[in-house]
């Protein structure tokens, strides 16, 4: 960790090596040369060259006008994820993410936008000027995203190749490793919460993200990677208990003749699938089991 010199006389404080959305400015990004890596393939297992160029921030420290250049984190306002955590497998391992909606209505979101745009642009013109280097001569400053892939997914009219109206979403992958894993943290405990509880929900959080890196390697794109590293939960709800249709139930409710009709309807149903359930005890001589299940009577069946 590379840090000015601070007077010892002063007290300091960094505010958890974070810097909030609301408070970021672009002129403290420092993007450094790039360092050659590689990695195996994990389907291949081939070794896979690429460059790696750092991104760190400057953290103004409280109390003086010096700062630490430190791994950059940037906090975010209240996200939400309409699908919770998710995974695709990836071979011989499952890979992590979450797919934000960024509602561009909410004010906040639309300032956390502009700060990625902000970061993707002091980005491009950093490799802009190392193109050669990169092997990406055709990066051009005007029209960037044909070969530096724009963070935030925006969708796109196929006919016109004009932007939708339509909120764009984001999709950030998890820490998952053997010395770190994202956290989600319930601010009432401060305790961490279970991933599986965060499948198949609507999830409301505090996100904090870490900005990686750039990559550049071989013919694809230069992505910015960023990884979730925490997130303050502020609101969960399992999707399954989600009911999208509360008004018509309320407008429905204002009949209670055609509400007792389709209450007695349906619990005729209840009473049908009763009787459907007896008819799957069969009485089976010289078995230990009197008794066969459905699932036992679809094992035994032959499908052409």
């Amino acid at each position: 960790m590379a840090a000015s010199v601070v007077d010892p006389t002063v007290v300091t404080e960094v505010d958890e090596q974070k810097v909030p959305y609301d408070k970021f400015n672009s002129k403290r990004i420092k993007i450094s040369e790039p360092l050659d890596k590689e990695v195996e393939d994990k389907k291949t297992k081939q070794k896979i060259k690429y460059k790696h160029i750092p991104i760190s921030y400057m953290y103004p420290v409280p109390g003086t006008k010096q700062s630490m250049m430190d791994s950059f984190y940037l906090e975010g306002p209240e996200m939400i994820t309409k699908h919770g955590l998710s995974s695709r497998n990836e071979g011989d391992y499952e890979k992590y993410y979450i797919m934000f909606k960024m509602i561009r209505s909410d004010k906040e979101i639309d300032k956390f936008v502009s700060v990625i745009d902000q970061i993707y642009k002091k980005a491009v013109n950093f490799c802009y000027k190392i193109r050669f280097n990169l092997k990406k001569k055709d990066l051009s400053i005007d029209n960037p995203e044909a070969s530096f892939k724009y963070p935030i997914y925006k969708p796109v009219d196929e006919n016109t190749g004009e932007y939708k109206d339509q909120d764009p979403s984001w999709i950030v992958n998890l820490v998952n490793s053997s010395i770190r894993k994202t956290r989600f943290i319930n601010p009432a405990t401060g305790k961490d919460v279970d991933w599986d509880k965060l499948r198949d929900a609507e999830v409301k959080m505090i996100p904090c993200f870490y900005v990686y890196y750039i990559y550049s390697g071989g013919s694809g794109k230069l992505v910015l990677q960023f990884r979730l590293d925490s997130a303050i939960i502020t609101g969960i709800k399992p999707i399954k208990s989600i009911n999208r249709q509360e008004s018509t139930i309320s407008h429905l409710a204002a009949d209670p003749t055609r509400l007792a009709k389709i209450a007695s309807e349906i619990a005729s149903l209840d009473v049908a699938d009763k009787q459907s359930d007896d008819t799957l005890t069969i009485t089976n001589e010289g078995s230990d089991s009197d008794e066969t299940s459905s699932s036992d009577v679809y094992a035994s069946q032959t499908f052409d």
